[in-house]
């Protein structure tokens, strides 16, 4: 079994500071969905070198299936590892490691069906990959990246979604300053 958290303990999130901004993105989403899942105001750092007990996240062609948009998650005893053969698909397969592993809905900020608080989480074994003919649309990753567009041009006009006031510019600046923490032991 893998301990994603417990009362003293977060793990780490591997990721080159190299990653394209999509990636960047889906892993500041992914942590935090473990945040609000494990009801912490913070952990779950962001680190640049590998290491046990973690959560990496890679896009790697010759670990991940051979197609466009291809993922594979690996959880093991030693860590978790989330592989894309491209860009799109290790944002794919970090929303479906969310989905599937950790049952997060993606898009529970804009249904309001938020993750029941857990003192504690641990996976067992599990591989998942995505299918050759699974190709998914663009269409969330592009509507950001046209709202940064637009908030970089000084044509955003806000966004309103389930009577709340999202604040995307907000969001947006937290992707692009995504800060790494030193490599410390727990």
């Amino acid at each position: 079994m893998f301990e994603l958290f417990s009362k003293n303990r977060t793990a780490k999130i591997v990721l080159s500071p190299n990653a394209e901004d999509c990636i960047k993105l889906a892993v500041a989403d992914l942590r935090n969905n473990l945040l609000a899942l494990s009801g912490k105001a913070d952990g779950f750092n962001i680190v640049n070198k590998s290491q046990n007990k973690a959560i990496t996240v890679i896009t790697d062609r010759t670990a991940a299936p051979d197609h466009i948009e291809g993922y594979a998650i690996e959880v093991t005893d030693s860590g978790i590892r989330i592989t894309g053969s491209d860009a799109l698909g290790t944002v794919y397969g970090i929303y479906t490691f969310a989905a599937k592993c950790l049952g997060i809905d993606p898009l529970y900020h804009f249904t309001d069906i938020f993750p029941e608080v857990r003192e504690s989480m641990s996976l067992g074994a599990t591989h998942i990959s995505s299918k050759e003919n699974q190709r998914r649309g663009a269409s969330y990753l592009q509507e950001i990246l046209d709202l940064r567009q637009e908030f970089n041009r000084g044509k955003w006009q806000g966004w309103y979604s389930c009577d709340k006031r999202l604040d995307i510019p907000k969001r947006i600046a937290e992707i692009s300053s995504l800060q790494y923490t030193e490599n410390k032991e727990n």
